[in-house]
């Protein structure tokens, strides 16, 4: 919730909002650089999992306080969320999937 408890509804409408979406969206845009290079150097899946943790939870504040456009080349917060949401079931599978195998073995 915001800083001065106005309710969800309200964010994104009041004086300030914008640049304080805007420090969110920069935030969420370096969790999103990480988590890219962490996908690309198959970095350890904990650190995905963090990484992309991170760019979901600021761009959705972002997204909340009235941020339509990113830095991020896939622009908009709500397609960056998608994205990174996909990348995070992918990595929760790949965390789960040897413990899965060895309760179905056993």
């Amino acid at each position: 919730m915001a800083a001065n408890n106005a309710s969800l509804t309200e964010l994104g409408k009041q004086e300030g909002d914008l640049e304080r979406g805007a420090r969110y969206e920069s935030l969420g845009f370096t969790w999103c650089k990480i988590g890219s290079i962490a996908l690309i150097a198959v970095f350890p899946k904990f650190a995905l999992f963090l990484a992309s943790s991170l760019a979901i939870y600021y761009y959705a504040r972002a997204l909340m306080l009235g941020v339509t456009r990113s830095c991020c080349i896939l622009r908009h917060p709500l397609v960056i969320i998608g994205f990174w949401m996909l990348v995070l079931a992918a990595d929760l599978a790949w965390i789960a999937w040897p413990h899965l195998t060895r309760l179905v073995h056993q």
